[in-house]
């Protein structure tokens, strides 16, 4: 049974290495800048605000054509009683017009008129009102335009955090995957040398634990790279998560962006909170502007035709052909000018209410900017530290190694007990977790700082 389980073991072992490769071969590849690149075209809330900026972009458009006149087109045909009575009254709500001679008694007999109209009405001279109306307009397109940059902007460092966490926690399973292979190898080494007497029992149960100790482990690191494989495909709007990190994406040389300092007019936050500043400073100087007053012009030509007869002795024509006809043209053109006085004290204190909004939005930017500023420096002290971590991590890494490798030849040879080699797997497996952790270190304090100064760069171009 012995020769044929060792006969049987090298086609099985083939056989499941080539059904890993399969399976590995099925799985996507996906580096950081792939992953940025799908987020940007694929996050809905990035595309929702892309088409919020189209959007302010044709309400600039449709406010710059206010200017033009307004022409209205009218005709119309009416069946209806012509019953006038002397008398003054205030419009209230919609009051149909009567036609018509003044009668000394009620005339309840209904004729026919129409009206053809074309109206015309343009307000060239608005003493700057249609100037700031475009300025409020050009500044609501700012900064729905600043919002998607600021959008886009935060979710790439958002995916950038994920991926970097994502590509650790995988270097970390795989560092597991050793551990276990590493414990699984000593586990066979102490089961020979038990079943030949060389060992007391003792050392199988202690080597078993630790097989289940590294299983244990391996699985929870498996658990923890599904969730960040999860969490990084729901960043990038991608409804498949069967993918892994490019080993190779965040393994070259970290680049020098020390002393890097906050440019104000390319942040994408700072530039958000200066368009929110600017469209209150914009509303505000409408809101004062509106108070002012207007001058129109006027213009209107129009045609009248009625069965009435002018004269009262004479009689009406109630016939349909008799009061379809137009009879009566006029024009008229005219200037207006109008100022509503009254409403000086509203419009003043709804401008004293902008202009503190303004100051509000001027008291926020200083407060994120002093906040970036702060997270800049912080940056700046992390990635130094990160950088001195990584420089012991070799050292660290050789020495665990070497320590394995000696406890190993000497526990073989009956030199030390499996405590020790315990102690030395545990210790090349801290090693190596270290090691991973340590990169992750330094790029994260790198993103820190790369969310701090509005540049990821560095990133994209990776």
């Amino acid at each position: 049974m012995i020769i044929r389980y060792k006969v049987l073991r090298i086609p099985l072992i083939i056989l499941f290495c080539f059904c890993a490769c399969i399976t590995h071969a099925q799985v996507k590849t996906i580096g950081l800048k792939d992953a940025l690149k799908m987020a940007e075209n694929n996050y809905p809330e990035i595309r929702a605000k892309k088409l919020y900026s189209k959007s302010y972009e044709k309400s600039v458009t449709a406010t710059k054509l206010e200017y033009l006149p307004s022409v209205k087109l009218h005709a119309q045909m009416d069946y209806a009683t012509a019953n006038s009575l002397a008398g003054a009254y205030f419009p209230s709500g919609v009051v149909i017009p009567i036609s018509g001679a003044i009668n000394a008694t009620g005339n309840p007999n209904p004729v026919y008129g129409n009206i053809g109209m074309a109206y015309l009405e343009w307000t060239p001279i608005t003493f700057g009102q249609h100037a700031a109306k475009v300025q409020l307009a050009n500044a609501e397109l700012q900064t729905a335009n600043a919002d998607y940059e600021n959008e886009k902007f935060q979710q790439l460092v958002k995916v950038t955090a994920a991926y970097i966490d994502f590509l650790t926690i995988y270097k970390l399973r795989i560092s597991q995957e050793r551990y276990l292979t590493r414990a699984l190898a000593i586990k066979n080494v102490v089961r020979a040398t038990v079943l030949n007497g060389l060992k007391p029992g003792v050392d199988s149960s202690f080597a078993n634990a630790e097989v289940s100790k590294a299983k244990l482990s391996l699985m929870d690191f498996q658990k923890s790279e599904n969730d960040a494989q999860n969490q990084l495909a729901n960043l990038i709007g991608s409804n498949s998560n069967d993918f892994i990190p490019d080993t190779l994406s965040l393994s070259q040389n970290i680049p020098a962006i020390l002393n890097t300092p906050i440019d104000e007019k390319n942040n994408p936050e700072l530039k958000f909170f200066e368009a929110r500043e600017n469209i209150s400073v914009s509303n505000e100087k409408y809101i004062h502007r509106s108070y002012m007053p207007k001058i129109s012009v006027l213009g209107g030509a129009w045609e009248r035709g009625s069965g009435l007869s002018p004269d009262k002795s004479a009689e009406n024509d109630y016939s349909f052909a008799g009061n379809s006809a137009f009879t009566r043209y006029n024009y008229a053109i005219g200037l207006a000018f109008t100022f509503t006085i009254s409403d000086f004290p509203r419009i003043n204190a709804l401008a004293a209410s902008e202009h503190f909004k303004t100051e509000a939005y001027k008291e926020e930017y200083d407060g994120i900017k002093q906040e970036l500023q702060n997270q800049l420096t912080l940056a700046d002290k992390n990635i130094n530290l990160a950088i001195l971590q990584s420089k012991e991590v070799p050292v660290q890494l050789l020495a665990a190694n070497a320590g394995y490798t000696q406890k190993l030849v000497m526990y073989n040879n009956g030199l030390t007990d499996i405590a020790d080699l315990a102690q030395a797997l545990y210790n090349l497996n801290r090693a190596e977790t270290d090691a991973a952790i340590s990169t992750n270190n330094i790029w994260k304090a790198l993103l820190y700082k790369a969310n701090a100064t509005g540049d990821l760069s560095i990133f994209l171009n990776l």
